[in-house]
């Protein structure tokens, strides 16, 4: 319990202070420097709290078993599904589209990302997994979803981790287009989102 608790503080602590130039106004913090990547670089709170997190508890052997999570490779199908279901659920939403609502979906933002119109895909898809992909995983689901398993079966685990990962989000709601103009049934349908990405990361 002493490391779980250790993590998410760091993780929320860590996050947050990086943050706080983007949402800093509603504390009437209105000249902090806003860094290049800001809100990418915060999302390597959970990375950096689990290596401090392992390294207070279980120092350099702890460390170890964490990287070499990291790089554990598996089996072919898993790759298959987590590389192939955004672009199913893609073809999915596509579909249902075109029978509510009777026409296309206009695909020309497609691939391209508001904040950075510079990135192609190849650059997108690295700043992504190495910001959200490392930045964000290696903490909840290689250090955190672990230790709630060894009391909890998988689905439960994911149950909690997912409290705990929407609540780390909370400074998004004050600064990042998209969550600062959810209404209350919208908030609702994104945590369920996370829950249900809870669930089918914790089985990959």
């Amino acid at each position: 319990m002493k490391q779980i608790l250790t993590f998410f503080g760091l993780a929320y602590l860590i996050s947050w202070i990086i943050w706080l130039p983007l949402y800093g106004h509603i504390f009437g913090l209105n000249n902090l420097p806003i860094l290049p990547y800001n809100h990418g670089t915060g999302a390597l709170g959970p990375l950096i709290a689990s290596l401090l997190t392992t390294w207070i508890y279980q120092r350099k052997e702890g460390i170890n078993v964490l990287i070499n999570k990291c790089v554990q490779l598996r089996p072919f199908l898993y790759f298959s599904i987590a590389l192939l279901s955004p672009f199913l659920l893609a073809l999915i939403a596509t579909i249902l589209n075109l029978f509510i609502n009777k026409s296309p979906i206009n695909l020309s933002g497609l691939m391209r990302y508001n904040e950075f119109p510079q990135f192609n895909l190849l650059t997108f898809f690295i700043y992504n997994l190495l910001f959200f992909g490392f930045g964000e995983e290696v903490g909840w689901r290689g250090f955190a979803l672990p230790r709630f398993q060894r009391k909890f079966n998988a689905l439960t685990s994911s149950f909690i981790l997912t409290v705990f990962w929407a609540f780390w989000h909370l400074p998004l709601f004050f600064y990042r287009s998209g969550y600062t103009s959810m209404s209350l049934a919208e908030t609702l349908g994104w945590m369920f989102s996370l829950l249900t990405g809870s669930i089918l990361l914790t089985w990959l």
